[in-house]
């Protein structure tokens, strides 16, 4: 990959079920500002990461859990493979099409680059961050089940 067309896996799903959307908003942009103190990242480039990367996944993971709770039986796998591994590829794929776009849009690669680079590296990455995202939030759910904010035993197992 050329430079700035940084691929990773988000685990985003996972925080933002587990902490809330407040607080899964809040921990990464504070990972941002350590980062940037540390010279890892610019300053001036917190703004669209913290949009991007952190806003733009949370977003789509409460969105998916609040419609689950919505129009979706409340049961344990729904939640676990509906809310947690599909919530995990759908911000996957929100982040990366979004920086795509800004990346494309602000002229900071020619779009050849971004399809050839970027995106086509996009399938490779829904399958391993729903997977991380649904193994941590079964676990987490099976056994510590109060830890989980979104998760609630007297819905989602008849308890």
């Amino acid at each position: 990959l050329h430079e700035g067309l940084d691929v990773h896996f988000l685990g985003l799903t996972s925080l933002t079920l587990l902490l809330g959307w407040r607080l899964a908003l809040l921990a990464p942009c504070l990972t941002l500002l350590v980062l940037s103190y540390f010279g890892v990242i610019p300053l001036a480039e917190i703004g669209w990461l913290a949009l991007i990367g952190v806003a733009l996944p949370v977003a789509t993971t409460w969105l998916l859990f609040l419609a689950s709770w919505a129009w979706l039986p409340r049961h344990l796998f729904v939640y676990l493979f509906v809310v947690a591994f599909l919530g995990g590829a759908l911000s996957i794929s929100v982040k990366v099409v979004a920086s795509a776009l800004l990346m494309g849009l602000s002229d900071t690669y020619p779009w050849y680059t971004i399809s050839a680079d970027y995106l086509s590296i996009w399938p490779l990455l829904l399958f391993p961050e729903a997977l991380l995202n649904g193994m941590t939030m079964t676990l987490l759910a099976i056994y510590r089940p109060h830890w989980v904010n979104t998760f609630f035993d007297r819905e989602y197992l008849g308890r």
